[in-house]
């Protein structure tokens, strides 16, 4: 848990003039949900459940991740790939720098 990704997450929601609720569990979320926005959290195979939690609320879920070379679920689709780094940059593989951007649309 990140509590200064969180705030940032705050901040740049208002920013941009979206309201958001951020939580570090995802059971904490209270049905019904608009969209799910989810970030390098398939780094571990064993986070794959993860994406049935996520389609379980019905809505669209956007999903970046710079780890997953290919998304094993077929209800997420590629929708963009991005180069990027950290900052600061942490002189990572290059090959991470790659964030492959999902989108499964929901029922």
């Amino acid at each position: 848990r990140d509590t200064r990704c969180l705030g940032a997450s705050v901040i740049n929601a208002r920013h941009n003039g979206v309201a958001v609720i951020p939580v570090t569990e995802l059971e904490q979320v209270a049905k019904p949900v608009d969209l799910i926005l989810a970030a390098d959290v398939l780094y571990e195979s064993g986070n794959l459940p993860l994406l049935d939690l996520m389609c379980g609320y019905g809505c669209q879920v956007v999903l970046a991740d710079s780890r997953l070379k290919s998304m094993p679920d077929p209800r997420f689709h590629l929708t963009q790939v991005y180069f990027a780094s950290t900052f600061p940059d942490y002189a990572e593989n290059r090959e991470h720098n790659r964030v492959r951007v999902y989108h499964c649309r929901g029922s």
